[in-house]
This record gives C-alpha cells, sequence and structure tokens, in this order.
C-alpha cells in the first residue's frame, strides 16, 4: 500500500497524545471543608490515584478513540494500491480556457458551465471507461492524466481555471488525439463556445470528435489593437492608437479614457458603427522620467470586462550616445546627428571591447571590430567572422529588389531600386532576419541577442545612392531607435496573452522574480543574460523588481471580444470498439477507511451513553 500524502501519518502524533492527555492528566479539584470524612473514604483514595501520568487503566473507549484518530489520519494520507481493472472506451475533455470562456451571458459565466457539463458527462461514463482531461488555452495544458479513477478526475476538473488568452484548439486536439493513439475506439470531447476557426485540418485519428457548445449571443466591445509610436514630427513625443471593436447590430457610443499611472489623463468620445470598429488617437504624450503604465479604457459594462482595457509602456526619453568608427563620411555622420537627444564622437579606430560598452551604440563604418561589440552595433561595409552569416561572391551593379517592410528599422523607408555599385551579399544563419535583398542574396541583416543588437549592411552606402534618397536617415534613426529600445514588443505592449516574454537581467544573476498584475509572484532562471517567461495568461502589467524592468502584455484578438457562439458538427472516427480490457490502475481506500471511522465513531457514542 502506497499513500498520496504520507507526511500527514505525522499527524497520528499529536492527535493520539491529545487523547492520551485527556485520560492521563489530573482532575482540578476544589477544596471544601465538611463535618466529617467517614463518608469521604472512596473520594480520598480516588484522590490519591489521580496524580499525573498515573498508570492507564484498560477502558474501552480510550481504545475506540485512538482507533477513530488513527482511521482518520490514515484517510487524510490518502492510501492506494495498484490493481488490474476492466476498462472500456477512453475519453479526453478538452475543456475551451480561453478568454471568451469568461464571458457572462450566462451563469456563473461560460467557463463555469462547461466545467458542469463535463462533470455531468464524467458522472454517466460507464464503467470501467478511463478519461482525461486536457485545458485548451495559448498553449494546452494536461490537467490529469488517463485514468478509472472519478475522484482523481473530479479534483482536476475542480482545480480548472480560464486564462485572459485566445485559444489554440489545433495543439489541444492534436494533443487529444495523441493520448489516445493506443486505443481502439477512443473519443475527444470538446467543452467550447466555439468563438474559434473551425479546425479542418487536425487529424484525430480513430478518436470520435464531439462538440459540447455553452454560452449564447452577448453584446460585447473591447480594445483589439494598441500601438506607441514616436511623432516623426515632433521627436521625444509619442502618439498611442487604439482600434474599439464591438459585436453590436446598432451603432453604438463609447467613451475612451487614457489613464497613466493609475490617473485619469485624457477621454474621447467615439461612435462605432455595427458589427465594426473604430480608432482613437492620443496625440503627443510627453514621457516622464520613469517608464509609464498606460491604460486605454473603454468605459462600458458588458459580457467580458477583460478586453476592456489595453496595456502599453511609455518608456523615458534619455540621450543617446553614438560612437562613429571611421575614416570620413558626411552623409552618415549628418544621418545620426539629426535627432536632437543624439551626442555623437567620431574616432578612426576601433574601440576595445571595454570601450565599446559606455555607449549606447557604435557604428562600424568600412572598418572591422577587432572583437564583436559589448553592445549594440551597426556594420557597414564590413563582414566579420563572427557574425553568423555566411559571405557571397562580391557583386556589381546590383540593386535591392526587396525588405522587409514592417521591421522597425524599415519603417516608412522606401527602398525601391536602389543601386548597389559594390556588394557582398550574405546567406543568413539561425538567430538572423534580412532587412534588405538583392537578387543574389541579402544585404542587410539584422541579429538580436538578449542583451545586444547589431545590424549589418554589407555594402559601403557612399558607392550607393542611398545616402541622396530621404530613406537614408530615417532609416539611420530608425536603427539607433531599435537598436537602444528595450524589446519592441515588450517596451510597446504587443506581448499577446500567453506569449512569451524576454526579460533582460545584466550581471550575474541567476534568478529573477516577476510579479504579476494580480500581485503574485514568480521566480524565473537567468539564461544568457535574459529571463524566459512564459506565465502570461493575465492581462496587464509585470515587472521585474531586481531589474525594474516593466512589460505590458494584452489580449487584443477580434475572436475572443466576437463572443461568437459556434455549434461545429461532430467527426466520426474510424475505429471500432474493442470492448473491456484489463489495464494497471490506481486504487483508492480513503472511501472504505471514512466508512469504518464513521462506524467506530457510532459504536463510541453507543457505548459512552450506555457507560459500557
Amino acid at each position: 500500500m502506497r499513500f498520496l500524502a504520507a507526511w500527514n501519518l505525522l499527524w497520528f502524533l499529536p492527535v493520539g497524545g491529545a487523547i492520551l492527555a485527556l485520560y492521563i492528566l489530573r482532575l482540578r479539584r476544589r477544596r471544601v471543608e465538611v463535618p466529617a470524612v467517614l463518608l469521604w473514604t472512596q473520594v480520598l483514595q480516588d484522590f490519591q490515584a489521580n496524580v499525573p501520568w498515573q498508570r492507564l487503566r484498560k477502558h474501552w473507549l480510550l481504545v475506540l478513540q485512538l482507533l477513530a484518530a488513527l482511521l482518520l489520519v490514515l484517510a487524510v494520507a490518502q492510501p492506494y494500491t495498484r490493481a488490474w481493472m476492466y476498462s472500456g472506451e477512453a475519453h479526453v475533455l478538452v475543456l475551451d480556457g480561453s478568454a471568451s470562456m469568461l464571458a457572462t451571458d450566462v451563469s456563473p459565466n461560460r467557463f463555469e458551465q462547461a466545467k458542469a457539463l463535463a462533470r455531468e458527462y464524467l458522472q454517466k461514463m460507464p464503467p470501467g471507461d478511463q478519461a482525461a482531461i486536457v485545458l485548451a488555452g495559448a498553449r494546452p495544458r494536461v490537467l490529469c492524466g488517463l485514468t478509472v479513477n472519478r475522484s482523481e478526475l473530479f479534483r482536476a476538473l475542480k482545480s480548472a481555471r480560464p486564462a485572459e488568452t485566445g485559444t489554440n484548439i489545433a495543439e489541444s486536439l492534436a494533443l487529444a488525439a495523441a493520448i489516445l493513439t493506443p486505443f481502439a475506439a477512443p473519443t475527444i470531447e470538446v467543452f467550447t463556445d466555439g468563438g474559434f476557426a473551425e479546425p479542418r485540418d487536425v487529424d484525430t485519428g480513430r478518436a470520435r470528435l464531439q462538440y459540447h457548445t455553452v454560452g449564447s449571443w452577448a453584446e460585447n466591445a473591447g480594445v483589439v489593437a494598441i500601438d506607441l509610436r514616436e511623432d516623426q514630427n515632433a521627436p521625444g513625443r509619442f502618439d498611442l492608437f487604439a482600434v474599439i471593436h464591438h459585436n453590436s447590430e446598432r451603432e453604438q457610443r463609447y467613451t475612451v479614457e487614457l489613464w497613466r499611472d493609475n490617473n485619469l489623463a485624457d477621454a474621447q468620445e467615439i461612435t462605432v458603427p455595427p458589427k465594426s470598429e473604430a480608432p482613437v488617437l492620443f496625440r503627443q504624450l510627453i514621457p516622464t522620467d520613469h517608464p509609464e503604465e498606460l491604460r486605454v479604457r473603454l468605459d462600458t459594462r458588458d459580457a467580458l470586462a477583460c478586453d476592456n482595457t489595453a496595456y502599453v509602456v511609455l518608456h523615458p526619453v534619455r540621450p543617446l550616445k553614438v560612437l562613429l568608427v571611421s575614416k570620413g563620411n558626411l552623409f552618415l555622420e549628418t544621418a545620426l546627428s539629426l535627432d536632437p537627444r543624439t551626442s555623437v564622437e567620431k574616432r578612426t579606430s576601433p574601440p576595445s571591447a571595454a570601450e565599446s560598452g559606455r555607449y549606447d551604440v557604435v557604428v562600424y563604418d568600412n572598418i572591422e571590430p577587432a572583437s564583436p561589440p559589448a553592445g549594440h552595433a551597426v556594420l557597414i561595409g564590413v563582414i566579420p567572422q563572427w557574425l553568423p552569416v555566411v559571405p557571397l561572391q562580391t557583386v556589381e551593379n546590383s540593386m535591392v529588389v526587396d525588405w522587409h517592410h514592417t521591421h522597425p528599422v524599415m519603417r516608412y523607408v522606401d527602398l525601391a531600386s536602389v543601386r548597389l555599385s559594390k556588394a557582398t551579399p550574405v546567406l543568413p544563419q539561425a538567430g538572423t532576419e534580412t532587412l534588405a535583398e538583392a537578387s543574389e542574396g541579402a544585404v542587410m541583416v539584422s541579429l538580436q541577442k538578449p542583451d545586444k543588437r547589431w545590424l549589418l549592411i554589407t555594402f559601403d552606402v557612399t558607392t550607393t545612392d542611398l545616402p541622396l534618397r530621404v530613406a537614408f536617415p530615417v532609416m539611420m534613426l530608425n536603427a539607433l531607435r531599435w537598436l537602444t529600445a528595450p524589446s519592441e514588443s515588450a517596451e510597446r505592449g504587443l506581448i499577446p496573452a500567453g506569449g512569451l516574454a524576454v526579460i533582460p537581467v545584466p550581471g550575474e544573476r541567476e534568478k529573477v522574480t516577476v510579479r504579476l498584475p494580480d500581485g503574485k509572484t514568480a521566480e524565473v532562471s537567468v539564461q544568457d543574460g535574459a529571463a524566459p517567461f512564459e506565465d502570461t495568461l493575465q492581462t496587464g502589467f509585470y515587472r521585474c523588481p531586481e531589474t525594474g524592468y516593466l512589460f505590458a502584455v494584452n489580449l487584443a484578438q477580434r475572436e475572443e471580444t466576437e463572443l461568437a457562439v459556434h455549434s461545429y458538427t461532430s467527426q466520426t472516427g474510424t475505429g471500432a470498439s474493442a470492448g473491456l480490457r484489463k489495464v494497471l490502475a490506481r486504487r483508492e481506500w480513503w472511501q472504505w477507511l471514512a466508512g469504518i471511522l464513521l462506524a467506530v465513531l457510532a459504536l463510541e457514542w453507543m457505548m459512552y451513553h450506555r457507560r459500557w
């Protein structure tokens, strides 16, 4: 016999000791004067015998009480044995744990209704059948593996909690199918509101797929997009852009509030057409001397609360120290100096690794660094061997044919038909991203590490017509901002709920703490100067107290805000029932111990009242 909670057996020591103490401790008596003691002889004998720690007399009540305490402690320790049992079909219950399941169009919400349906399904499941429970969210999670033990399944079901994320239903179904691979005719039962595109490319094998739909249509609105960008016409000021979406069949007016560090800073009235969306813009926000928590809040009460607020971090603007290592390049020096916050120093020889770490960015113009820079860097016209790229054959009279339009470095940049008199294309390797390409290969590549970013331009800009275009200074300003900014997604609040946040950790720390939006904390291990954090299941602000790092997580998913309810068609599996079969399963005995305990307590009560 084994125990699920063996440490609970230790409770017998204090409980049994307390029962024994009640029988052996001296009684407290009050002294009273009487005319004579002849009639009190027996009382005096009892008084003399009743001393501390006297020898216990045989007493059936004591035996029964100790037995009851032992049974109680054994039951709490949850004893079990392994036994061969007959098992029939196998079932996997998939619970949709996405944000839309928090909708209150049904009482108390869709997720609790789904749990009730799943509980009812387990209760009606034939004896001998086994089941598992999978929670579907941004990442599917197995709450309980295959078992015939109903109490274990009910405990897992009770512990299930939804998250403020989207649903990856395809991965959840694939996981369920993998669990059921050994079985002949299994079933996958999905309890959901259907707020996702029906997965048609998932192979569930022999399993029969059955949907159980919860919820009803409910009017809802939410913030489905948010972005924060520096105003190109007013350096040092930022514009906050958000999109409000609703599923109402009527035109609606909403008040959209902007909160800065829990203080109401601005508000706007917007009108949203039926079943559509509308933008809202808060212009020229001036940063303070510390990272600010910005909230765009929709002032409404509807069926889903977690999509009514979006979050973003406004970082302070600080001066940039840039070192230009060049033998002379007026175009490049002018482009780097356009931002008034940037101070540019020049030298003709490359700095050491320690020296380069004193600057925010080091720009190497046709001068190769002796070793990898300690911080952010731009490499122009040189391809060091330690970069994860493979140089190709040098070409002449080439042309840029494509570029990464959405990358921060390429924002508002047009490289169409930029002529390259001489360039060395490269073949990017793992960990790099191509920003611009000629027909022969990549000519601009970015590399991002947890503590640094590098930008590689494989050609000498003075041998091209790029410096004569407006795109050149814009690209260099973008490059400085991208190189020195925190992680683009983390800084702008673009980390989706359930996504991965990479927290930069300077120094030699092995672990850091992250404070979640609900006030709880989580400990994260540091790897190569960064702490990868995946527990982003809540929307709101996350902070690392050790480093002061602040980032935001948003839901921002139209599918969740829509609160759509879809009933999908069940799919028939290819398997055939194999009937009952023997499996090695866990059999718990605490219920039997609890029954014996009740019988012992009843017997003790009868003996006490009959004075046996």
